[in-house]
């Protein structure tokens, strides 16, 4: 493994009194020294290691020595030449011995990565992040696409002065997480994510530094190698360890979450039995029921007419890597098929997840309808029938969007087929039955009152007088119900279909 000068000097025994000069070099350069003969030839691409008295008084162009002892000839000190000065030391051979033993152990550590990569059978990212967090002495983590912690590796020193590696998994993460925390460093990395190369990012509120490099896949993000300086601070010389430590790490990541896509998720299984006609069992029931602040999304995918597409098993493989645990995907009669898995607490991660997916079926000539929201994975089936009508209606009207929502075709689904045997509750936005839900438990009115107005052609003046309340009661009320209706009431679309909804409310009442 080559390594620089300056790695070299904060990896030899303290007792040296080391001294680089000249601009370092990031890059690993050099391979072991060879040792200087007097009167020879240095090649520029090499190290070497020499006694001062044996240096020639200038040093020839691209050199790069270790000096043991002496003093440095004065053309060495004016020229820019890599040049590593022990000061203290006077027996060569002794200062070459312990400049191999720190080749010795990083080439080790080359070694134990290599063939953790190589061992197609057994390889485990837990081996890969403990090299990581060991050699660079911090805490070495992952996320995935949508910015969740998937695993990470501290290092502490317990109280013998013994260093303490201990790897940590999403389930320990997510039971400690502090949100707060969480949402502060989203929101930088969300405008961190384009970047290409290895950078220390600026998280406000966070005392320590972090070096991060983020993760591609197809040009599409998938997740970030990060480096934290909680328990030193960061010297010159770990910035390209982990540049190479970040290679391997990359490499070994995106085949553990090849892997991790190959067999049926729960979420999988569960949705394949469902569409089959097939009832889950209790246990399979209990473990998909959601929190409270979680909901499903069901979508489904199709070619666009006359375009290539990349094929439907490669598509499902690339879409759980991409954003795993967020989406499920697999083949259904010939069509791709899947669930979203989102939480109300984290919109932005929501925004930033279908954004991708939509880009990327644009990329890969593919579209797609999305369902309203359910909490139960066992009523899928009307809202499997709600992506399949988005499909249907963006193929007939030739979209250019790659999502069609069919929150923004329900009304022409109403008009076409009514309800095409699907619960009309299903067609009901969540605001308009968070509405429902307050006239229910706070005895409000918000229901009549958005119904009166919707029939009033918007008029505050004319519901007002209808409703018999004065015209800032009735404003005030009004904006109690667009905030938890959530709905844009100036478009006509959005009126067209609460008209429709609240007729239904009405007939099903009566």
């Amino acid at each position: 493994m080559k390594l620089n000068l300056e790695i070299l000097h904060d990896y030899l025994p303290i007792s040296y009194q080391a001294k680089l000069y000249a601009p370092q070099n990031r890059q690993l350069l050099y391979r072991r020294p060879l040792l200087y003969k007097q009167g020879s030839l240095m090649n520029p691409h090499c190290l070497y290691i020499s006694h001062a008295s044996a240096m020639p008084p200038i040093p020839p162009a691209g050199a790069a020595l270790i000096c043991v002892g002496g003093r440095l000839p004065q053309g060495w000190l004016t020229a820019d030449v890599q040049l590593l000065h022990l000061e203290n030391s006077t027996d060569i051979a002794i200062a070459m011995r312990d400049v191999f033993a720190i080749y010795d152990r990083f080439e080790l550590w080359d070694n134990k990565m290599r063939d953790a990569l190589i061992d197609y059978n057994n390889l485990n990212i837990t081996t890969m992040l403990t090299c990581g967090a060991e050699m660079l002495e911090n805490r070495v983590g992952v996320t995935d696409g949508t910015l969740r912690q998937l695993f990470f590796c501290e290092y502490e020193i317990d109280e013998n002065g013994a260093p303490v590696i201990r790897f940590r998994d999403g389930e320990y993460i997510s039971q400690t997480a502090n949100m707060d925390m969480y949402e502060s460093i989203k929101s930088v990395c969300n405008i961190e994510r384009t970047i290409t190369v290895p950078y220390l990012s600026k998280i406000p509120n966070v005392e320590h530094s972090i070096y991060c490099y983020n993760l591609f896949y197809h040009n599409q993000f998938i997740g970030c190698i990060h480096l934290d300086s909680i328990n030193r601070p960061f010297r010159e010389s770990d910035f390209p360890l982990a540049d190479y430590f970040f290679t391997y790490l990359e490499k070994a990541f995106l085949r553990h979450m090849m892997s991790v896509g190959i067999g049926d998720s729960l979420e999988i299984r569960a949705m394949r039995s469902l569409l089959g006609q097939k009832p889950l069992s209790n246990d399979d029931s209990k473990q998909l029921t959601l929190n409270e602040d979680e909901y499903w999304l069901c979508f489904k995918l199709s070619g666009r007419r006359d375009e290539y597409c990349l094929p439907r098993e490669y598509m499902c493989q690339v879409f759980n890597l991409l954003m795993s645990k967020s989406v499920y995907s697999f083949v259904h009669n010939e069509m791709i098929v899947g669930l979203f898995r989102f939480s109300h607490r984290l919109p932005d991660e929501t925004h930033v997840t279908l954004n991708e997916f939509a880009g990327f079926l644009q990329k890969m000539g593919y579209i797609g309808g999305i369902s309203n929201e359910f909490t139960d994975i066992r009523v899928i089936m009307p809202y499997f029938q709600q992506s399949n009508y988005c499909i249907a209606n963006a193929v007939l009207h030739d979209s250019v969007s790659p999502l069609t929502y069919f929150r923004d075709c329900v009304v022409q689904y109403v008009l076409d087929e009514r309800t095409g045997g699907m619960p009309m509750e299903s067609l009901y936005s969540n605001g308009l039955l968070a509405l429902v839900k307050h006239d229910q438990e706070k005895g409000s009115e918000y229901i009549k009152t958005l119904n009166a107005f919707l029939l009033a052609e918007s008029s505050v003046t004319v519901t007002a007088k209808n409703l018999f309340v004065h015209r800032s009661s009735f404003l005030k009320r009004l904006e109690n119900i667009k905030r938890i209706l959530g709905m844009d009431l100036k478009d006509p679309d959005v009126r067209l279909y609460l008209r429709i909804c609240l007729r239904q409310m009405g007939e099903q009442r009566e």
